[in-house]
């Protein structure tokens, strides 16, 4: 029962850190590579 409450609890906040729609940079690829850049 608990893990079940918890489950939920990860699903509901996990949303908000991972939102299902594709945020704007994931689509910008020349960000990316900017990004990339500090990786290295």
């Amino acid at each position: 029962y608990h893990l079940i409450e918890k489950r939920e609890a990860i699903e509901k906040a996990s949303s908000h850190i991972v939102p299902e729609e594709r945020p704007e940079w994931e689509e910008n690829t020349s960000l990316k590579e900017w990004l990339k850049g500090f990786k290295e």
